[in-house]
């Protein structure tokens, strides 16, 4: 499997739930960036606002997301799901001309697949270009998203350190 050490970035590729204990702390869905705080074994500790374990079959490292999510479009150019999920990931590589890119695919969308909704990746490239921007102005961000990357209301940059 992948290795991952504390401070690396994943991306969630299966909806599952963050656990400690057996509190469920949050429920994370595919396309959210965590960062690894604590590994043991096949679970890692994470947190993107709210930290609990997820076992690591349910992430993968950004450019092995990206891989995937291309697979899955490949195979299905009418993805619009896997092309938000991988937009979202391009996001957080701070790649913004191809999370662009691939939002306005979907935003454009005239594909029968409406498990998104091509206006949803509308709205969400309509409200990350003003954050697109602030984070070029400071040479790269992270980001913070509460819940679920689809909340674009709910998600912020902050700086790199």
């Amino acid at each position: 499997g992948l290795a991952f050490e504390v401070g690396h970035t994943v991306i969630v590729v299966n909806r599952t739930e963050l656990k400690v204990g057996e509190a469920v702390t949050d429920t994370v869905t595919p396309g959210l960036a965590l960062t690894v705080l604590e590994v043991n074994g096949d679970w890692l500790y994470v947190s993107n606002g709210h930290p609990g374990w997820i076992e690591r079959r349910n992430v993968d490292t950004p450019a092995e997301a990206i891989h995937r999510k291309s697979a899955a479009i490949a195979a299905d150019p009418n993805n619009d799901k896997a092309k938000i999920e991988m937009g979202m990931t391009y996001l957080e590589k701070n790649d913004f001309a191809n999370a662009e890119k691939t939002l306005m695919e979907v935003a454009q969308s005239t594909s029968a697949n409406r498990e998104a909704k091509p206006s949803h990746a509308s709205g969400m490239r309509v409200a990350l270009t003003s954050k697109w921007r602030w984070c070029a102005r400071r040479r790269g961000c992270r980001w913070r998203c509460a819940g679920s990357p689809r909340a674009t209301g709910r998600c912020s940059p902050r700086a790199r350190r």
